[in-house]
């Protein structure tokens, strides 16, 4: 049986045989690898996080959270700075090798590594990570995309990068993701970021909280909707999908209850959309190869960078070339919402639908369709992340009160 520390406790819930679970948010994220239900804390809870939050705005507490999302595509980190509570940083998931430091511009151009962007040192190599990497990336630049993700030399630069780009030395609470089917990995991400090292910086975490990524967009919603905390979830059942780079997730809940039947993965991510795109352009451009990573930045843009020209995105016309890919993601986004109509059926025991990812914006309208009663909910990028510091935010209050 896995066990699970509290971090606003000095207690544990290995299998639950305590009288009561004393935090709502550490039991939602015990549930998918215990199947337990939960008591009905939504009262008590909800007054608790209201007075946490209301503390933390006035300033009377302070408190130092971090919550990274390292995602196979992007990653972000979210910290609380000055009266800000969400200070967000988003980057793609590219740290690069770099093979030289040195200025090669005699002091013209601002140094090696690009405004905005930080230097990791990791096993003896430097790398390059930040929100402005697309832009140095080279043609062989590459992604990992497997089980072993979390132990890839590629994640670990990525967290580090993601630690460097923000203010705090002193972290209350670090608050990262993972994906549904990857939450096995918990205590093996735990224990490597013990053996971090940095040679600038020096970090104190005291404690660090490991959720499913879409449980964390749920979090997010609750924070943009409800000034009542977790209590907006009772009595409410939502369905949460989170199309990442390398997979679709989702999860049923029912109140303070992750149905964990319902609830998983599929290798529909964006990747493989990418991929088919990819091929596509190939031949409308005539090329023999193109970087995948243009058509990822495409997304995020709306528009294509290619040979020096913008191209408007997913469809253009006129010029030199014309291209439509929008029918390849239309049946993409079908094929993954197909997967979850298997599990969930028509959703008539739901009350609402989440939607979060890069691409939810192409996602909703395919959910809309096949959910036509339900209403839906839809955030971008960062929702992870700004969920896990939301968690985080609430879960550091609660200890020092």
């Amino acid at each position: 049986m896995n066990m699970h520390v509290c971090a606003c406790l000095s207690q544990m819930c290995g299998n639950h045989r305590v009288s009561r679970h004393d935090c709502a948010l550490c039991a939602a994220s015990c549930v998918l690898s215990m199947n337990v239900p939960f008591i009905d804390i939504y009262e008590q809870e909800s007054k608790k996080m209201n007075a946490a939050t209301n503390i933390l705005l006035t300033g009377k507490v302070q408190i130092n959270t971090v919550s990274a999302e390292i995602g196979y595509g992007t990653s972000s980190v979210v910290f609380n700075e000055g009266d800000k509570m969400f200070s967000t940083i988003t980057f793609p998931s590219l740290p690069i090798k770099l093979k030289n430091t040195k200025d090669l511009s005699g002091g013209l151009f601002d140094g090696a590594v690009q405004k905005s962007n930080v230097l990791v040192s990791h096993n003896d190599m430097k790398f390059e990570v930040g929100p402005n990497i697309c832009s140095t990336s080279g043609r062989m630049t590459t992604r990992v995309l497997n089980d072993n993700y979390v132990q890839s030399e590629q994640y670990q630069v990525l967290l580090k990068g993601a630690l460097l780009l923000q203010p705090h030395n002193k972290i209350d609470c670090l608050a990262l993701g993972l994906p549904v089917n990857r939450l096995g990995l918990k205590e093996e991400l735990e224990q490597s970021i013990s053996k971090l090292s940095f040679e600038d910086r020096c970090f104190q975490i005291k404690n660090i909280w490991i959720i499913a990524q879409p449980f964390a967009a749920l979090l997010h919603h609750v924070e943009q909707k409800s000034e009542n905390g977790l209590s907006f979830l009772k009595g409410k059942s939502y369905l949460t999908l989170d199309i990442g780079y390398l997979t679709f997730d989702y999860i049923v809940t029912n109140g303070m209850h992750i149905n964990s039947e319902m609830s998983g993965a599929c290798d529909l991510g964006m990747s493989v959309l990418i991929r088919e795109i990819t091929e596509h352009l190939k031949t409308t451009f005539s090329l023999n190869d193109l970087n995948s990573e243009l058509i990822n930045q495409a997304f995020e843009l709306g528009k294509l960078k290619l040979f020096g020209k913008e191209y408007s995105f997913p469809k253009h016309e006129g010029g030199d070339v014309s291209f439509d890919v929008m029918p390849l993601i239309t049946k993409h986004m079908q094929r993954a919402v197909n997967e979850v109509i298997n599990i969930v059926g028509q959703g008539e025991q739901l009350s609402g639908i989440v939607i979060c990812g890069g691409a939810s914006s192409y996602l909703e309208p395919v959910v809309k369709n096949a959910f036509k009663f339900l209403e839906t909910d839809t955030y971008g990028i960062d929702a992870v992340a700004k969920g896990l510091q939301y968690g985080a935010i609430l879960k550091s209050l609660k200890a020092k009160n």
